[in-house]
């Protein structure tokens, strides 16, 4: 396989998370935003997050493909493809396959990334976690902390500084 090619193959994936990265919001969180419905804020944020890794990541593939080409076309030596059928199904899937693995390790950053930011602002600002039982849920449920039948929104965000690292109640 040539280099150009593989170079097409990347910019069909940088284009790929470019696009991803462009659709700004859900449309379901758009229609509850101007019906003054509550959103999951956090759940917004780490979107965000999500799609500026991916632009990023869309303009990695962007540049290595423009680098391939550009190696192909300084180099002397060509090589002819022999089965374009197979190679371009194994050069589709080989793109599928890294298309979910970097959406899959964006994801895994983004909620990394969002956890961390959560616990510096909670932490820098005081933030009376638990006298906010809407938001104290939300992140309980972005942080996978599962809540009891008889639990109090007290001893919820106690499991919740605990998750963050944070030992001492926000606000107090």
């Amino acid at each position: 396989m040539s280099l150009g090619i593989l170079g097409l193959c990347a910019h069909i994936l940088g284009a790929f998370f470019l696009a991803k990265a462009i659709i700004a919001k859900n449309p379901r969180v758009m229609i509850r935003e101007l019906l003054d419905l509550p959103i999951d804020q956090l759940k917004v944020f780490r979107n965000y997050l999500i799609q500026k890794l991916e632009a990023l990541i869309g303009f990695v593939f962007f540049f290595l493909g423009a680098g391939l080409q550009i190696f192909e076309a300084v180099s002397e030596g060509e090589r002819p493809l022999t089965n374009w059928g197979v190679t371009i199904v194994v050069t589709l899937l080989v793109l599928a396959a890294i298309a979910l693995v970097v959406h899959r390790g964006c994801s895994f950053f983004a909620r990394r990334i969002f956890i961390e930011v959560l616990r510096d602002m909670v932490a820098k600002h005081h933030f009376p976690i638990h006298r906010e039982e809407k938001l104290t849920r939300q992140i309980g449920e972005v942080l996978r902390i599962p809540e009891g039948d008889d639990e109090t929104i007290e001893s919820y965000a106690e499991k919740v500084l605990a998750r963050l690292n944070l030992t001492e109640k926000a606000g107090e």
